[in-house]
């Protein structure tokens, strides 16, 4: 319960609500949760629009976006890149070893060097984005 008020966007909000309108915590955290459900979809909630969309079953949809979900991760653990024209490129990308630092201790670290997974957004995708 303490993560939902820890979050800055909603400090001035939540003030708001309990001092001037007098929600009880109970009201304001399903309102902080009805307002984070809208601004984020789920994979249930994408296959739910899949299926409608492409008007299959949510059983065929699930195992269709599971089905790419793993081809993309296996070939891009390969070491090689899944480029969707319009859409994107899934990219291994190499991270170079380097020195950090403990911010508990200030003591300097090494960090290994390591392959992250990368996402580029299409020409296509950015500008469907930013209409």
């Amino acid at each position: 319960m303490s993560d939902i008020f820890d979050n800055y966007q909603f400090i001035c909000p939540t003030f708001i609500l309990i001092n001037v309108y007098n929600f009880t915590p109970i009201i304001l955290i399903y309102i902080i949760s009805l307002l984070r459900k809208e601004c984020f979809m789920n994979k249930e909630e994408l296959v739910t629009e899949i299926s409608k969309s492409a008007k299959v079953t949510k059983k065929e949809a699930e195992a269709v976006l599971s089905a790419t979900i793993e081809t993309i991760e296996n070939t891009v653990k390969k070491g090689d890149k899944v480029t969707l024209v319009g859409f994107g490129t899934f990219e291994p990308r190499k991270r170079a070893a380097r020195t950090g630092r403990n911010p508990q201790t200030g003591k300097e670290i090494k960090i290994a060097a390591k392959t992250v997974p990368a996402f580029s957004a299409g020409k296509k995708f950015k500008e469907a984005v930013a209409k």
